[in-house]
């Protein structure tokens, strides 16, 4: 792991261990991590809700595992959405054909957001 990355880690950690230790400070709980898919797996961090850009089935459960990872929340949340493509966002290449598949397998039911609830104690919206 690079020293950068255990640096970026250990301060997330920090961050995540003053919320457990002062919940009802907002200056603790109200923040936003804005990760690319390095956070996904083998990292034990657990946030509360999670936000990503659809992919693969896979990384949608590797997301679940960093929300309410010890069931320490009451509700929690993950959220997958699609972006619209435009003159100045393009799509993650890598994401455009998992993304469809993922959508179809919600489209035919083979995949459900009940299913995913299992996964980390919480809800699932597909948007």
């Amino acid at each position: 792991m690079s020293l950068d990355r255990e640096k970026t880690l250990a301060r997330i950690k920090a961050r995540l261990r003053q919320h457990q230790d002062r919940p009802d400070e907002t200056e603790f709980s109200d923040w936003t991590l804005v990760a690319t898919s390095c956070v996904e797996a083998g990292v034990d961090l657990s946030f509360r809700t999670g936000l990503r850009e659809s992919a693969s089935l896979v990384s949608l459960i590797q997301v679940g595992g960093r929300v309410n990872r010890h069931q320490e929340f009451g509700q929690s949340e993950v959220w997958t959405f699609t972006l619209q493509e435009t003159d100045l966002l393009r799509l993650h290449p890598g994401f455009k054909v998992s993304s469809k598949v993922l959508e179809k397998m919600f489209a035919e039911g083979r995949v459900t957001p009940d299913d995913c609830v299992g996964l980390h104690g919480g809800n699932l919206f597909v948007v």
